[in-house]
């Protein structure tokens, strides 16, 4: 906005040609400028070492023509000035906006292709993982049979019950035989 300002102020010869004038009536200057004469001395000698206490470097009162307003040409620089203040805002606004839309599209495409790795990391991951799974049952399962099988062989030799039934099924081969 500052720079917009002095662009305004730069490019309207309106401001170039005005002679200069005062808001004071003569005598009001002076009297203006004393009334703060003392607090402008503390001000020259604490912030800016000005041991003579001079804040201003020009003290000299012109005795210039007071300002006369002039409401069509007050109204016509009014509205140079804001409409040449608002062009620059928009111009701004539009630069700003070009600015956000690349970013926001960029840090749009960094999150689409990180997450694009992400799930290419967890598939791999997932079929890696259902391999382990499967290898994982198999063995479970070569395991689990062998043991199933072992047992049943210790049954097959150590249990009462299988060995009645097996005298009942080789007791009935002999009765079908005949």
């Amino acid at each position: 906005m500052r720079q917009g300002y002095f662009d305004v102020q730069t490019q309207n010869s309106f401001i170039q040609n005005t002679p200069p004038t005062t808001l004071f009536r003569p005598g009001e200057q002076a009297a203006f400028l004393e009334s703060f004469s003392e607090s402008n001395q503390r001000l020259a000698q604490q912030y800016l070492g000005r041991e003579n206490g001079q804040l201003f470097l020009d003290m000299e009162v012109k005795d210039l023509p007071q300002y006369q307003v002039n409401n069509e040409e007050l109204l016509r620089d009014s509205i140079i000035y804001f409409g040449r203040t608002i062009q620059i805002l928009e111009e701004q606004n539009v630069l700003m906006r070009k600015k956000y839309n690349a970013a926001t599209k960029e840090a749009l495409q960094d999150a689409i292709n990180y997450f694009d790795k992400e799930i290419q990391t967890l598939t791999e991951q997932n079929l890696a993982l259902k391999e382990q799974i499967n290898s994982l049952r198999k063995n479970i399962n070569k395991q689990v049979n062998s043991t199933l099988i072992k047992e049943i062989d210790k049954m097959k030799n150590s249990s009462a019950m299988y060995q009645w039934l097996k005298k009942c099924y080789n007791i009935k081969k002999k009765f079908v035989k005949k």
